[in-house]
């Protein structure tokens, strides 16, 4: 919430470059991702398994059937990352 509160009382108050703005969203979505993911992983074990993704899916709003789950399982596993995007 620290974090939030600067960058929004820097930003209302016309502080930063238009690079620093864009550095500061960043950041900040990236820490959401992270909290995000961490909620999510409720196993802890750094990856979403199947059924973790199944609920992530439902709490957006979409019920995905076995095998459009077990596509996207796939698709995830062939566009892995060697390293982790969020770093």
């Amino acid at each position: 919430a620290t974090f939030i509160n600067r960058t929004n009382t820097t930003l209302r108050n016309g502080e930063m470059t238009c690079q620093a703005k864009f550095d500061q969203v960043v950041t900040f979505h990236r820490l959401i991702l992270v909290a995000l993911f961490q909620l999510m992983d409720e196993d802890g074990g750094g990856v979403l398994d199947m059924l973790e993704i199944r609920i992530l899916a439902r709490a957006m709003g979409v019920k995905l059937t076995d095998g459009e789950l077990k596509d996207a399982m796939a698709e995830m596993v062939r566009r892995q990352p060697t390293t982790h995007p969020l770093g």
